[in-house]
């Protein structure tokens, strides 16, 4: 699946059941199906230049937990729901899948939200595609 879209990648390492299972069970909540694919077909997904657009399921854990746990991030989730943040612009910058499956980017500078991409396969594809902040100019 994930080399299907797109090429200059690097992948990690498939995901087995057990290794899924332990990842919704750290995270208290189930991988949305789509990501639980991904993951289970490489760990990670990360452009030629290092860009992490889909973290590793470990580094998917640390940065959920630590940012749900950060006070001084207040409001973060408002508006938005349940959101798992997946990966980032190589810089402050996260990606976030929310519930209806679209992917978001929260803009750390300034807190904002901006729609990135209509579901997962379409954000990494632009991604792959396009560096710097192109989800500030609509993708």
């Amino acid at each position: 699946m994930a080399q299907d879209l797109c090429h200059d990648v690097v992948l990690g390492s498939p995901l087995g059941a057990d290794a899924l299972r332990a990842a919704e069970t750290a995270l208290g909540r189930d991988l949305p199906l789509v990501l639980a694919l991904l993951l289970s077909d490489c760990d990670g997904i990360q452009h030629e230049y290092g860009t992490d657009v889909i973290w590793s399921t470990k580094r998917l854990q640390e940065e959920n937990l630590r940012l749900r746990s950060d006070q001084s991030l207040g409001d973060l989730y408002a508006g938005h729901g349940e959101v798992l943040f997946i990966g980032d612009n190589g810089w402050d910058d996260r990606f976030a899948l929310v519930a209806d499956g679209s992917v978001f980017a929260w803009v750390a500078e300034t807190g904002e939200w901006v729609f990135a991409a209509p579901d997962l396969e379409a954000y990494v594809r632009i991604a792959m595609r396009d560096e710097g902040d192109w989800y500030r100019t609509g993708g």
